[in-house]
This record gives structure tokens, C-alpha cells and sequence, in this order.
């Protein structure tokens, strides 16, 4: 049975997002992330295949689709500097 606790990542799949996905499942959550179309994944493929992947194309209606599907309990948005 999935748990409820469901995260969503977005805005980073580098080594803080790997680490921070890594750790949420770790703890038993659901994880997805939202990634561009052009994104590498390469840093998580080991987990890949307990993620839920969202291709975002950075339009408003997108995302309201992802936030619709995910429904998460919590949302990290890392930003890069």
C-alpha cells in the first residue's frame, strides 16, 4: 500500500535535490518531482525508478495539472543561485 505522505520536489535535480530525494524516501514518502523536458536525471538514476517524474514546459496550466495528479502533502522548490 502507497503512502500518503506524498513530496514533490521541483526546481533542482543536482546534489541537494539527489540527497533530499534520496532521504524522503528513505523516510517512507511518495516522491515526485518535476523536472524540464531537457533535464538530466542521471544524479538519481539509481532511485529513478521509485520517483514519480513530471515533465514541466514552465506554463501555469502544467503545473496546476501536476499539482492536480500529485496532490502532495508537502512541496520543495530548490532554486540555484
Amino acid at each position: 500500500m502507497k503512502s500518503d505522505r506524498v513530496a514533490l520536489v521541483t526546481g533542482a535535480t543536482g546534489f541537494v535535490g539527489s540527497h533530499l530525494v534520496k532521504r524522503l524516501i528513505n523516510d517512507g514518502w511518495n516522491v515526485n518531482i518535476i523536472a524540464r523536458p531537457n533535464s538530466s536525471l542521471n544524479i538519481i538514476s539509481d532511485i529513478i525508478e521509485k520517483l514519480t517524474i513530471h515533465r514541466y514546459d514552465g506554463t501555469t496550466d502544467r503545473m496546476l495539472d501536476i499539482l492536480s495528479e500529485a496532490k502532495p502533502k508537502i512541496v520543495f522548490h530548490l532554486a540555484s543561485l
